[in-house]
């Protein structure tokens, strides 16, 4: 069985006369020729968009992104978010995601780098001469076993 397809236009001039006219989910099926259930979905659909398409396919720029994601991250829902923007739910959580993996890597960083500068040295190092005058370096590694080169 084929499913039949409506364009955008036809969708919305049912959710207007369902609105407009104050005509219910059933007598507007009736008139149209479908199901009830199809208004209903429709007239929801059209309402919680705020009569907006997705962007579908549309590339978004590193602000956009940026913005839904901070909008999130200060305490609107991924739903809110969606339905302004446009998009789909699929593609914010997408980006939420890549940000947040974004931030444990620049902590994770941040701790390797701090966690550098804090670590003792592991060789310590002692200049010298010998008997002859002749300038030596000892190096002295964690372990116990010292050995000695000629200081250049």
């Amino acid at each position: 069985m084929n499913r039949k397809r409506y364009t955008d236009a036809f969708k919305e001039q049912v959710v207007k006369d369902r609105k407009e006219n104050g005509m219910s989910e059933r007598e507007v099926a009736e008139k149209y020729g479908i199901a009830k259930s199809t208004v209903h979905s429709w007239t929801t659909a059209y309402y919680s968009k705020g009569q907006k398409k997705q962007n579908n396919g549309a590339l978004f720029t590193k602000e956009q992104k940026e913005k839904a994601v901070l909008e999130y991250v200060y305490g609107k829902t991924k739903k809110e978010i969606a339905n302004e923007q446009g998009i789909s739910l699929w593609l914010l959580n997408e980006w939420v995601e890549d940000y947040f993996e974004r931030k444990e890597q620049e902590i994770a960083q941040e701790k390797k780098i701090e966690k550098e500068e804090k670590r003792p040295r592991i060789f310590r190092d002692r200049n010298h001469r010998d008997r002859k005058g002749n300038l030596l370096k000892t190096v002295y590694p964690s372990s116990s076993a010292a050995y000695v080169t000629w200081a250049k």
